[in-house]
């Protein structure tokens, strides 16, 4: 993935031009949460972190990518839906849920929404699973049904190592920080920063290093079997 620098004029509503050249390259995985954190939390450097937003914002609104695909993530609109904890399968989920809208209501960490056909689905860009169950009992259904020592579901973390900071000679640990299971480790290496290794089997597919990773170089996968 190319490192150049970018800087991207895009004439906006108020009639003004919005320039930007970042201090680290602009490219598809920037991670749209972080920056909303640093507008936050940076007051004297606000303005480069809000232009940045908004830049990234047009640039992808010109490649037909929606301002909710944007908010989320998806600027790649082709990432499959990933369903609440404890469904069965595709088929009985989809021929059992109505839509009805109470699991979302009833999780406690706000990650599930509303997504194609107004089913259910998880954003981890919202938080993370804690495995609750409270949209099981919600689901009035039985489109989510817990079963005796079966998991949550197959899913488990996917660390896109070209993306990752560490690839680029920066130390970050934040997503072995928010990792409960310890699934993310930093083993040492010998002059060079210790990347991200995924411990698959450890791993609970809880999503709670996805939003936190400043490049957006996490995601959660379906296990294959």
């Amino acid at each position: 993935m190319s490192n150049t620098r970018l800087a991207y004029t895009r004439q906006i509503p108020s009639g003004k031009k919005l320039t930007v050249t970042p201090e680290f390259s602009v490219h598809s995985s920037i991670r749209i949460q972080p920056l909303l954190m640093h507008i936050k939390a940076s007051k004297a450097r606000k303005p480069y972190f809000t232009t940045l937003l908004k830049t990234e914002e047009y640039r992808y609104m010109d490649q037909g990518i929606s301002r909710r695909q944007f908010l989320r993530g998806d600027i790649g609109n082709r990432r499959p839906a990933l369903h609440p904890p404890w469904f069965q399968s595709e088929q009985r989920f989809l021929a059992h849920c109505d839509q009805c809208g109470d699991c979302l209501t009833a999780c406690e960490t706000g990650i599930l929404e509303r997504g194609e056909g107004d089913y259910p689905q998880v954003n981890f860009h919202n938080g993370e699973c804690s495995f609750c169950a409270a949209c099981v009992q919600a689901c009035p259904t039985g489109a989510l049904a817990q079963q005796p020592g079966a998991a949550p579901w197959s899913l488990h973390a996917s660390i896109n190592t070209e993306s990752c900071i560490a690839s680029r000679g920066v130390l970050c640990l934040v997503c072995g920080e928010h990792c409960a299971t310890q699934a993310i480790q930093f083993p040492r290496a010998a002059f060079a920063i210790a990347a991200p290794i995924l411990n698959r089997t450890a791993c609970t597919g809880c999503g709670a290093c996805v939003a936190p990773c400043p490049v957006h170089a996490i995601t959660i996968v379906t296990e294959v079997t």
